[in-house]
């Protein structure tokens, strides 16, 4: 399906541009298949990796996905909502790290893409309320965070099986999402002045 330019009237939008606040882990990369295909992969082939049946798989599985970050691909279907919505929103990627590797790969991708980025280390927050989100747009995928966030509106990316589930425990406390089409789609409504649930 096509997908129209958000822009319905030209220099309107560029005069107030809202903030759209994107958590990179699980919104824009796909780190939690990264890390099931990880797992996968050291539990097939443990004996070879000369991993004994006494190391903790998930621990291994996290230390080696923090030495290999810059390998986690991005979500299907991000790249092309997000060149339409740069152009209506300020993109700020908000997100937390644990590895300077995790770091660097975060921070490479937001010069990539051309957007500033807030990156808070685990050890020194436990949330995103420290970043003066007022008036903006936040997209997470941990309702803690969500709920920490001074964002004016707040979106709940989750998974497909996950959603109704999500909308039903939030009482449609925050929007709940499951693709970047309807992220774009969410937003759309927004912008054109309806309502949303």
């Amino acid at each position: 399906r096509q997908l129209k330019n958000l822009n319905p009237s030209g220099d309107y939008w560029g005069k107030f541009m809202r903030k759209l606040f994107i958590d990179l882990d699980d919104v824009v990369l796909d780190t939690s298949l990264s890390l099931k295909r990880i797992k996968d992969y050291i539990e097939i082939n443990r004996d070879d990796l000369g991993i004994s049946e006494k190391d903790n798989m998930v621990d291994v599985s996290v230390m080696f996905l923090l030495d290999n970050y810059n390998r986690v691909p991005i979500k299907d279907g991000f790249l092309p909502i997000f060149d339409i919505l740069k152009e209506r929103y300020e993109i700020v990627f908000v997100s937390m790290y644990i590895s300077e590797k995790e770091y660097a790969y975060k921070s490479f991708i937001a010069r990539k893409l051309g957007v500033d980025i807030k990156l808070l280390s685990v050890s020194d927050y436990s949330d995103k309320s420290s970043i003066d989100m007022d008036g903006g747009v936040l997209i997470d995928d941990t309702p803690s965070m969500l709920t920490s966030s001074s964002a004016t509106k707040k979106v709940l990316f989750t998974s497909k099986v996950n959603k109704l589930l999500q909308s039903v425990v939030f009482n449609r406390k925050y929007s709940v999402v499951s693709s970047w089409d309807e992220v774009y789609y969410l937003l759309e409504e927004e912008i054109n002045g309806k309502e949303v649930q």
